[in-house]
């Protein structure tokens, strides 16, 4: 298993993993001195400016038919001051991430729409936020009762919605292949 953080501060010397933990960018100057078969980008693509370019180098060390499994944050409709505060660029739809993935040497299989139950809240905070100015800041984690309904909610979801081809959420989940390992 490998990892890569940008950001050093972020990286614990004493984590067992730590000689596994690339601290840099995906760029031009990444060399991990291997191919891999899976990468998972968990709410990773939002932070980049240029994220055709980092699948692009991603896919320069997979081998072919390597999988990957995506989640990025959904709909522009639903920005708020949560993606300012953690730097986002973007959030995207099927269109949208289709579009910037074209051309890195991926195959998307699939595009999920997931926390659909979130939609409506955060078109709520979307909208306290259009009438009560503010910093953007860090969020809190709620009161335990909160977490646990808001728990709840995901599981009641992932059981009944989830296997619907319901047209929104919050986030989207792609899994896609490598087309064939570029040369490095």
């Amino acid at each position: 298993m490998s990892g890569v953080e940008p950001d050093t501060n972020l990286i614990d010397p004493g984590n067992p993993d730590f000689p596994a933990i690339y601290a840099g960018n995906i760029d031009e100057t990444f060399e991990p001195g291997k191919k891999f078969d899976w990468v998972i980008l968990l709410d990773v693509l939002e932070h980049i400016e240029q994220p055709a370019k980092v699948l692009g180098y991603i896919c320069k060390h997979l081998n072919p038919g390597a999988r990957l499994l995506i989640t990025v944050p959904a709909f522009n409709l639903l920005w708020t001051r949560h993606d300012e505060y953690n730097h986002h660029f973007t959030r995207y739809n099927k269109r949208t991430f289709a579009r910037m993935a074209n051309g890195s040497d991926i195959s998307i299989e699939k595009m999920k729409y997931f926390f659909h139950w979130t939609f409506p809240a955060k078109m709520l905070v979307r909208a306290k936020e259009a009438v009560f100015r503010g910093d953007p800041r860090p969020a809190e984690v709620p009161h335990s009762i909160i977490n646990t309904c808001c728990f709840a909610l995901s599981r009641i979801e992932q059981a009944l919605i989830t296997p619907l081809p319901i047209p929104f959420g919050s986030s989207l989940l792609i899994s896609a292949t490598v087309n064939h390992a570029t040369e490095t």
